[in-house]
């Protein structure tokens, strides 16, 4: 039996109103277009997204011995906030960790 080319491709239309071409999967259509796939392709979206946010990138730039120290000084950022710390004393704790960087 000879496939022809037409039938390896998503039937359905792009958003520029060109047709699709991406390869379907089972139920004729591709991830995109597929229906039966909208879940997967909401939480993959969702994924994208959270992956691409740049405190996500700044996160995995971070070298992982000073990640408990960010830990700590955004704490105490909101402890500052709330009034639970001293502004002195957080001016003190970025100070030491401002050297822990340095070093």
């Amino acid at each position: 039996m000879v496939v022809a080319s037409s039938e390896l491709v998503c039937p359905e239309t792009r958003k520029d109103g060109q047709p699709c071409r991406a390869t379907p999967t089972r139920d004729g259509r591709c991830l995109a277009h597929s229906p039966a796939l909208a879940d997967k392709r909401r939480a993959a979206y969702a994924r994208g997204g959270h992956n691409k946010a740049r405190h996500v990138r700044l996160a995995r730039l971070m070298p992982p011995r000073l990640v408990p120290v960010f830990d700590v000084l955004e704490r105490a950022l909101a402890e500052v906030h709330d009034g639970d710390l001293d502004p002195p004393r957080a001016q003190a704790m970025a100070a030491v960790a401002g050297a822990l960087v340095r070093v």
